[in-house]
């Protein structure tokens, strides 16, 4: 991947060995946080209202970043219908379909179902990159799908009940696992933050229309301060922020191993759930965070990572 916004290509890739594993961790902390963000503002705001301004904000910042460092924002011929399938599929279906699919679907069961994302991710990168599928990183993966059915527990059963949120759900997975198949496959010519801000722009599209539709209007004033709190961090942080973190993320490191990362993200939420809003936390969550723990400590810092690490140093100067 190239990044025209580098300072070097030297000076970037000596960086790559600890980046990956720093933003992984990082990201980890910013899409986390975000779960307990979401909840204490769809209380007060509509759901496709509050999705649609979430990913408006969160793309004129990332635009106005990109301006304010001059980072190309041209697309190049090539890269116009990619980068509008990226954001089709990164953005607008996994969005709409998670919204429709939690519609029938309690949240709780459909974070699971949704977090299949780092199976299909794997599967297609198996297939369509050629990436190896490692005995560390298929026991991280088994790792963490456990450790979300611990976090479901008995509440698992019932998701057979609604059939198609449940399918919903899981092809708003797909649709994340394909976008990120597209991206590893590309060699883009934009930094990974105008990347960001044109796939957030893109996807955003449908999602603002669908709140033209289906949305409500939003009264500021009558949103409280918590709620006011979680909905500029959504859109500041988690969408801007979070998914610049996660373009250089899927560059830096196999979509495999940055798949799996990706499950300690509703961990991260859960306990930042009982911290900030006081929300339950017992064993279950204590014994998904040991299982988490061990499958990123097998993809980043075990044998497996260490290869993965030694991939990149060795790959420093091309």
């Amino acid at each position: 991947m190239t990044e025209t916004d580098s300072p070097s290509p030297k000076a970037e890739t000596g960086r790559r060995v600890w980046l990956g594993p720093l933003l992984i961790i990082l990201l980890a902390f910013v899409w986390g946080v975000n779960w307990p963000a979401i909840r204490v503002a769809v209380l007060e705001v509509e759901p496709w209202t509050y999705r649609a301004i979430c990913l408006v904000c969160g793309s004129l910042m990332l635009f106005g970043v990109s301006i304010a460092q001059r980072a190309p924002l041209r697309v190049p011929r090539a890269d116009i219908l990619p980068l509008i399938l990226l954001g089709l599929l990164n953005v607008s279906a996994y969005h709409m379909l998670s919204a429709f699919g939690l519609t029938m679907v309690e949240a709780g069961r459909g974070v699971v179902l949704a977090f299949t994302f780092p199976l299909w991710a794997i599967v297609f990168g198996v297939i369509f990159l050629r990436e190896r599928l490692t005995v560390g990183r298929a026991i991280a993966l088994l790792l963490g799908l456990s450790a979300m059915g611990i976090l479901m527990g008995e509440d698992l059963t019932a998701v057979g009940r609604s059939p198609l949120g449940s399918l919903l759900l899981v092809a708003s997975a797909i649709s994340w696992a394909a976008a990120t198949v597209l991206y590893k496959a590309r060699t883009w010519t934009l930094s990974s933050r105008s990347l960001a801000a044109w796939q957030v722009m893109i996807g955003g599209i449908p999602i603002v229309i669908g709140a033209i539709i289906m949305g409500g209007p939003v009264d500021i004033g009558a949103i409280s301060t918590t709620g006011l709190i979680g909905f500029v961090y959504s859109a500041f942080i988690a969408v801007a922020f979070g998914q610049w973190i996660w373009f250089r993320v899927l560059q830096l490191l196999p979509s495999s191993v940055a798949s799996i990362s990706t499950l300690a993200v509703p961990v991260i939420g859960v306990f930042t759930s009982a911290l900030l809003i006081g929300e339950a936390l017992g064993w279950r969550e204590l014994a998904a965070l040991v299982m988490i723990s061990a499958a990123l400590f097998l993809v980043l810092v075990g044998r497996d990572g260490m290869e993965t690490l030694r991939a990149i140093w060795r790959n420093r100067n091309r």
